[in-house]
């Protein structure tokens, strides 16, 4: 199998690009090659590429397929382009970092902006409020990590209604094993939502990992907020390989990311 080698010819820095090279490379790559976009996305390729032997290894379906395989060590990268054209993209969102980034991050964005801030807007209107809501919980066992993603799946929405007129909103889920027990797997829910009349009421609310609410932003600040949601839990690459095989076989056919309301209208940025 020929790796390919990727010479990067220009970064792109474009609002959802930044998201991007926030929530995923910058979050992955060691804390020296964060001013070198380059080298920050050869050295995630190179965990990738790593990852992906480790987790053949232990069996894992789709790199035991050597056309997929091949296709999942050469996924291009994103928000760049290089000297090669047409590479096929591996598809496997809920491991692959650059496949996040298409399936979610970009996904995210361009659904996020035109709802939050109109064609020709600078900021997001005075009188609404994006809010972002994310819980981290552990569990013991598999059957108790997909018990709790089908019962606590809507419970963000349910919980923002309650205090205020929700315009729309993303629904987020990671799933990963903690980086310092193998035998604790994660869900991460993250709720990015467009409201009106919220006013911090749920700021302190028990188990909250997370908690933005802001008013009259700009698209900087959107991206940002963005980065947070849809962030790469860089575990994926570094955590237990045996117990990330399970947890990507187990949730294979779990619907990841849902738009509700005026959330549902994408548009590219």
């Amino acid at each position: 199998m020929v790796d390919v080698r990727y010479k990067i010819k220009r970064i792109k820095r474009g609002h959802g690009d930044n998201a991007y090279w926030k929530g995923i490379i910058y979050s992955i790559a060691p804390q020296k090659l964060k001013g070198n976009p380059a080298k920050a996305v050869g050295h995630v390729q190179w965990l990738w590429r790593n990852r992906l032997v480790a987790l053949k290894q232990e069996r894992y379906a789709p790199a035991m397929k050597p056309l997929q395989m091949q296709f999942a060590r050469n996924c291009p990268p994103a928000s760049v382009l290089t000297d090669q054209s047409g590479m096929r993209h591996c598809t496997l969102r809920k491991i692959c970092p650059f496949c996040w980034g298409r399936k979610y991050i970009y996904k995210v964005w361009n659904h996020a902006c035109p709802a939050i801030i109109s064609d020709g807007d600078k900021f997001s209107p005075h009188d609404r409020e994006v809010v972002l809501l994310e819980y981290v919980s552990v569990y013991d066992s598999t059957n108790q990590l997909l018990l709790a993603a089908k019962l606590y799946r809507e419970q963000e929405q349910v919980l923002l209604k309650q205090y205020c007129k929700v315009h729309g909103a993303i629904r987020l889920e990671a799933f990963f094993v903690s980086p310092y027990d193998p035998n604790r797997l994660m869900l991460r829910r993250s709720t990015l939502a467009l409201t009106e009349g919220y006013n911090n009421e749920l700021k302190d609310l028990q188990g909250l990992n997370q908690h933005i609410a802001r008013q009259h932003i700009n698209k900087k600040q959107l991206s940002d907020i963005v980065a947070v949601a849809t962030q790469y839990p860089p575990s994926l690459l570094k955590a237990d390989v045996l117990q990330t095989r399970n947890i990507m076989e187990a949730t294979k056919r779990i619907r990841s990311i849902s738009f509700r309301g005026c959330m549902r209208k994408s548009s590219e940025h």
